[in-house]
């Protein structure tokens, strides 16, 4: 974006400026609100696993997470892609997985269990048709210290129209804590 702004003659105090206030785009890796110590952050444009995996890179880097200190609602509609590197992550790092409803779910879900059987790790899985319920699980399970993160993986469709709508009921939701 600077070399972009800097071919345009844009003044460096000015690049300067807007880099300093930036407070990044609407559903990507965006913190919607902390509440009694638990940040709630909205991914909702991860719709591959890859996506995921560099959100929760990103997250775990920035806060300096330890392991299991992130609950990590993703899952949803199938796009037939594969889950293997994302199933190895989600089983090292997260406690608690709540996943949304959808083909890829399934799959997803079953990669996981076998990464964490495999691992002898301990992690919590639980379905979700309703984003708000999702929400006010994740917040009853979180303790401060703790991000609850949306960051799906997958596609929305099924339970939403897209996934801005999908970002926008949890946003709802964390604000209806």
């Amino acid at each position: 974006a600077v070399s972009a702004a800097r071919l345009f003659d844009i003044p460096t105090e000015s690049i300067r400026k807007v880099l300093a206030e930036f407070t990044g785009l609407e559903g990507r890796i965006q913190l919607i609100k902390e509440i009694k110590g638990v940040k709630y952050i909205n991914d909702t444009t991860a719709t591959i696993p890859e996506a995921t995996i560099a959100a929760m890179n990103s997250i775990a880097s920035q806060y300096d997470l330890k392991p299991g200190a992130l609950i990590l609602i993703a899952g949803g509609a199938d796009k037939n892609l594969e889950f293997g590197e994302l199933a190895k992550i989600i089983a090292k790092q997260i406690k608690i997985l709540l996943l949304l409803k959808g083909a890829a779910t399934e799959k997803l879900e079953t990669q996981i269990k076998k990464e964490a059987s495999d691992q002898k790790i301990q992690l919590k899985i639980l379905k979700f048709d309703d984003m708000k319920k999702a929400v006010a699980t994740a917040a009853k399970l979180a303790k401060s210290g703790d991000i609850v993160l949306l960051s799906p993986g997958c596609a929305s469709f099924g339970l939403f129209r897209h996934e801005f709508e999908r970002g926008e009921k949890f946003n709802q939701a964390v604000n209806e804590l």
